[in-house]
């Protein structure tokens, strides 16, 4: 199997549209990775989870390549999130101290 696939969480405050252009924006720096074919598709929304929106994209690749090719193609979506402002959820604990 020579398919990459991609599962990104984000916040569910993140509109829909702003992530999908985002991730259409990283396919031309996508296609510049070593092992990576041309065919990339961002497919949106794939899951609404408990914490998060789940959003997929599939990567053609060389089968020898996909485990590296993965975390290449998830660093390049952590640092364009960071850049636009798009926040990726991580579990957090609200403690309440009892004061009123």
């Amino acid at each position: 199997n020579n398919v990459v696939v991609i599962d990104i969480g984000v916040d569910y405050k993140e509109h829909t549209d702003k992530v999908i252009k985002a991730l259409n924006f990283l396919i031309p720096e996508i296609e510049k990775i070593d092992g990576v074919k041309k065919d990339i598709e961002v497919l949106g929304v794939q899951d609404l989870e408990e914490s998060s929106v789940k959003y997929r994209m599939i990567v053609e690749a060389k089968p020898s390549e996909k485990f590296a090719i993965n975390r290449k193609i998830l660093k390049l979506v952590k640092d364009t999130f960071d850049e636009k402002g798009i926040k990726i959820p991580y579990p957090q604990i609200e403690v309440h101290n009892g004061k009123k």
